[in-house]
C-alpha cells in the first residue's frame, strides 16, 4: 500500500525540489525490471515447485524458505541476466518513465555486480529507446552514502540505513512496496514513503514537481505585475 501520510511525504519532497533539479537513483531489481518473477519463474521450471513473488517474505527469502541456497540465487541471477535478460519485463513503460526524467536528473544504481552492467544497457536499450542513462554501482546499504537527494528502491537494507539516520541527512527514499518489505514499519520513519510500485512513485514525484514549479511561476508573475 502507499504511505498513509501523503501530506507530510509531499511536503519533504517539495522542500528537495525547490532546491533545484534533485538527483535520484533508480534501482533496477525488483522496481524498474520484474527481475525477480524471472529468477522465481526459473527455479520453479527446476524444481517443479509452484512459487510466487508474494511468497518472497523476507529479504532472503529465496536462499531459505524457497531451499535456494546462495549459490543457486547467484546462478539464476546471473542467467537471468546474461541469457534471458529479454525475458525480464519492466515495471513501467517508456511513456511512464518519461514524466521522471523530464523533471529530475536520473540514475540507474544498482547492486550488480560488474559482468551484468552490459546486459543491463542491452535491456535499457530495448526497454527505453530514445533514454540514456548513467548507470552506477554500489551495494545495497553503500547506496545511501552516494550523492542522491531521492532514492527509489524496494530493498531493506536500504531502508534500514535510512531508518539509522532518521532524517538527518536530508535524503528521501520512496520505498516500492514488496512482500519482503511490508509490515516492517518503514512509512513510519524519518524520509521514507511507501508506494505500491514504481508508477505510483514516478507520478508521486511528478504531481509534486509540477505543483512546485506552477507555484515558481505563479509568484513570478505576480512579482512582475508589482
Amino acid at each position: 500500500m502507499d504511505s498513509q501520510d501523503h501530506g507530510s511525504s509531499r511536503d519533504m519532497l517539495a522542500s528537495l525540489i525547490r532546491k533545484g533539479r534533485p538527483r535520484v537513483a533508480l534501482d533496477v531489481d525488483g522496481v524498474l525490471a520484474h527481475t525477480y518473477h524471472t529468477m522465481i519463474d526459473e527455479w520453479n521450471r527446476e524444481k517443479g515447485s509452484s512459487y510466487q513473488f508474494k511468497d518472497m517474505k523476507e529479504y532472503d527469502e529465496m536462499r531459505s524458505n524457497f531451499g535456494m541456497a546462495l549459490d543457486d540465487f547467484v546462478r539464476i541471477y546471473t542467467m537471468a541476466w546474461a541469457d534471458k535478460w529479454v525475458d525480464i519485463k519492466p515495471s513501467v513503460s517508456e511513456a511512464q518513465l518519461r514524466p521522471l526524467v523530464d523533471h529530475f536528473e536520473v540514475d540507474i544504481v544498482s547492486s550488480r555486480p560488474a559482468e551484468l552492467v552490459a546486459p543491463l544497457q542491452k535491456w535499457m536499450s530495448a526497454n527505453f529507446p530514445s533514454m540514456t542513462f548513467n548507470i552506477v554501482r554500489a551495494s545495497a546499504k553503500g547506496k545511501f552514502d552516494l550523492d542522491y537527494d531521492i532514492y527509489i528502491d524496494d530493498g531493506n537494507p536500504l531502508a534500514d540505513r535510512f531508518v539509522e539516520d532518521g532524517g538527518k541527512a536530508g535524503k528521501r527514499l520512496i520505498l516500492i512496496s514488496a512482500p519482503f518489505n511490508e509490515n516492517r514499519g518503514y512509512d513510519r520513519h524519518e524520509g521514507i514513503t511507501v508506494a505500491r510500485d514504481l508508477g505510483v512513485a514516478i507520478g508521486m514525484l511528478t504531481s509534486t514537481a509540477v505543483a512546485e514549479r506552477a507555484g515558481d511561476a505563479q509568484k513570478v508573475a505576480e512579482k512582475s505585475r508589482d
